[in-house]
């Protein structure tokens, strides 16, 4: 029993390894890393469109009143097309949202710290600096192209590399485990 345990933290620390290893990318070529991805998923469409349009077209069940696998196929491989064909543009579109979101909630709690200045509250200078800090990364994520790609990059390196040093904790101790359960 214990073994198995053991074997489980190493598989731990192994699939932690592989994020270490993804972020470590998504730090360093955010841009590929988010265009690859891009890549796979609009083959998945594709493929799944593919499958559909064959099973329409080979298997005569399939063509059957309230059977979508001729509509579905075609929309499946255009979409797959369009997200391989427009990978960049997407990117940009969505950094693009998130940041001015972001920059939105900075303006909202800018005035909600004008208020509270008004109304003689003290934390005012607490969410004046929530809003700066809010604006300030707004900004940095729509002009820094791979701002969200890092974070997320940085985000699963710090994940990692807890988890590793969890796992190798674990795996040192999982014999003490069983001794505290007998």
């Amino acid at each position: 029993m214990g073994s198995l345990f053991k074997k489980t933290g190493y598989i731990t620390i192994f699939v932690s390894l592989i994020f270490l290893i993804l972020g470590i990318l998504l730090i360093c070529y955010s841009d590929s890393v988010v265009a690859v991805i891009s890549y796979v998923i609009g083959g998945i469409f594709v493929g799944i469109g593919t499958i559909k349009l064959v099973t329409y077209f080979t298997d005569k069940a399939s063509r059957e009143l309230f059977s979508y696998n001729l509509a579905g196929g075609i929309v499946a491989v255009i979409f797959g097309i369009c997200i391989i064909a427009f990978a960049q543009t997407i990117v940009v579109f969505f950094r693009i949202i998130i940041s001015i979101w972001i920059i939105y909630s900075g303006i909202v709690r800018l005035n909600l710290a004008l208020e509270l200045k008004k109304a003689n509250a003290n934390v005012w200078k607490y969410v004046m600096l929530m809003a700066v800090i809010m604006l300030l990364i707004g900004l940095l994520i729509m002009f820094y192209e791979g701002m969200i790609t890092t974070a997320i990059g940085i985000i699963m390196v710090v994940y990692s590399v807890l988890d590793i040093i969890e796992g190798v904790i674990y795996t040192r101790n999982v014999h003490k485990l069983f001794k505290e359960i007998e």
